[in-house]
């Protein structure tokens, strides 16, 4: 049987593991001095994404791609801004394209 001072002991010492183990798995989760990446990733892949942004001589195809408009020789498509929530370095920004477009 444990007396008070042992149970007292005992109960701290699990308090302060437990904290412990949040703080370590919150500096992993947000990045932390390790640079741990890969838990917040942005996709545009739908219409309603690209829609957000701003065409400027350019449209969002029924093909699923951003386009010329149609005489058009020049256009920009600016999207909208992914914005991490808090303070954050953007370690790798990546382009995927499914099918290979015309070039």
């Amino acid at each position: 049987m444990l007396n008070a001072r042992g149970e007292a002991k005992g109960f701290f010492i699990a308090i302060g593991t437990a904290i412990i183990v949040v703080l370590v798995l919150f500096t992993f989760l947000k990045g932390g001095p390790f640079g741990i990446s890969g838990f917040l990733i942005f996709q545009q892949i739908s219409q309603s994404d690209f829609d957000s942004g701003t065409y400027n001589n350019t449209n969002y195809n029924a093909g699923g791609y951003v386009q010329l408009s149609s005489g058009a020789s020049q256009g920009t498509y600016i999207s909208k801004v992914f914005d991490g929530s808090t303070q954050v370095v953007w370690n790798n920004i990546s382009w995927g394209e499914g099918l290979p477009y015309q070039e």
